[in-house]
């Protein structure tokens, strides 16, 4: 493309290499706080469901054994 011509579009600006290595960085910590956000609500979900299912566990044990006797 010729950009001597007076109808030729002027150049895109370019963004600095701070602007891109600043907006990378904060992309990238994003990225891994979501993700351990992710990783820290599962685990807190898989324990609170372990504990329910020990907790009926236990239940069910104690009713079993009373009524055995």
């Amino acid at each position: 493309m010729n950009f001597d011509r007076p109808d030729a579009p002027p150049p895109a600006p370019r963004v600095p290499l701070a602007a891109k290595i600043a907006v990378g960085a904060l992309a990238l910590w994003g990225t891994f706080t979501v993700l351990d956000w992710f990783i820290s609500s599962a685990l807190r979900l898989i324990r609170f469901g372990l504990f329910v299912v020990i907790v009926i566990a236990l239940f069910g044990w104690a009713v079993s054994a009373k009524g055995r006797r």
